[in-house]
């Protein structure tokens, strides 16, 4: 079994996630939890030079705005904005068989924090997507991944994950990322959740639809 738990930050889900890995496993699944967004060592090294040498701001909220102009600026010439995408999306798709390829060939059941569409919602906001790009590239991409048996999208008000998230740095941006999930949700029939329920409630909410989908 291959599920997947996805949302805007502040929504829940690692939390949900991990007490879900303890769960399953209480039923003797083989269970394995992944954190599977976008994460490249190249991109750490390049972040820390640029927030040495290039923004320098005290505020952690001045050095996001910074860097989103650079972006901006950056990812204005369309090679450079290839260039961007296509590396992400080829290190991802290695991050992607080392954490849930390889554990499902395994026989393992995982459980994954964050998955392709995560990194497509962020791609979105970088690289100025339209909503109709951003999903034809979800849909393509998946051809190329294992596919989730199911998808939980958590979602939360603004107020709610501001204040569970003291790191989030544009209310702008969360509103846009949001926007985009609830989006691609409507359009690709996810399980939507509502991530200020308690813990409890929601895990008793997954295992009735895992229940429904293993009956099938």
């Amino acid at each position: 079994m291959f599920i997947c738990l996805i949302g805007i930050d502040g929504s829940g889900k690692t939390t949900v996630a991990k007490a879900l890995l303890k769960r399953v496993e209480a039923l003797g699944w083989n269970a394995t939890y992944t954190w599977c967004k976008f994460e490249s060592n190249l991109f750490k090294i390049l972040i820390y030079l640029k927030n040495t040498f290039f923004v320098r701001e005290r505020d952690w909220r001045e050095n996001f705005e910074r860097s989103r102009t650079i972006k901006t600026s950056l990812f204005a010439n369309r090679f450079a904005a290839w260039l961007y995408q296509t590396y992400l999306l080829a290190a991802y798709w290695f991050n992607i068989v080392i954490k849930v390829s390889i554990p499902l060939l395994m026989g393992r059941d995982c459980i994954c924090d964050r998955y392709i569409y995560d990194t497509f919602v962020d791609l979105a906001i970088d690289l100025r997507y339209s909503d109709q790009t951003m999903i034809a590239k979800i849909e393509r991409y998946m051809r190329y991944v294992p596919k989730p048996d199911i998808v939980f999208h958590f979602t939360v008000p603004a107020d709610v994950a501001l204040n569970r998230k003291g790191d989030i740095p544009s209310r702008d941006m969360w509103d846009e990322k949001s926007r985009k999930y609830d989006l691609f949700a409507d359009v690709a029939e996810i399980i939507s959740l509502d991530g200020t329920l308690s813990v409890n409630t929601l895990l008793e909410q997954i295992e009735s639809h895992l229940a429904d989908r293993m009956r099938r």
